[in-house]
């Protein structure tokens, strides 16, 4: 048996091996992104959900506790884009709206 026989016999059986591994390690990782994924889009979705309670209607003071409970547990898994932009949508809220005549005057132009 020359070495063209025994590299005929390994080469496959470690293409194999090899092959198997970065199958497992890919599939492994794909889960772990994807667990990711299904768990940030949880959180997002109470997020957007408890949004209401700044908005017309249906604003309430325990939606809003609500809210900002889960706006302190983002801070974990949100980016800070993220972060930064509930930050000023809160900033936002929490100033109080001029008056209609003075938003009025500010859209109308004098001719």
């Amino acid at each position: 048996m020359g070495i063209k026989d025994v590299l005929l016999i390994v080469v496959p059986i470690l293409s194999g091996i090899f092959g198997s591994y970065l199958t497992y390690y890919f599939t492994v990782k794909s889960k772990r992104n994807e667990a990711i994924f299904k768990f940030k889009e949880e959180k997002y979705t109470k997020l957007l959900i408890l949004l209401k309670g700044f908005v017309g209607n249906t604003t309430s003071a325990e939606l809003k506790r609500q809210f900002f409970d889960e706006q302190y547990k983002s801070w974990i898994y949100c980016s800070d884009e993220v972060v930064k932009s509930i930050n000023d949508m809160i900033k936002l809220a929490s100033t109080p709206a001029p008056s209609s005549l003075l938003t009025l005057k500010l859209w109308i132009k004098p001719l």
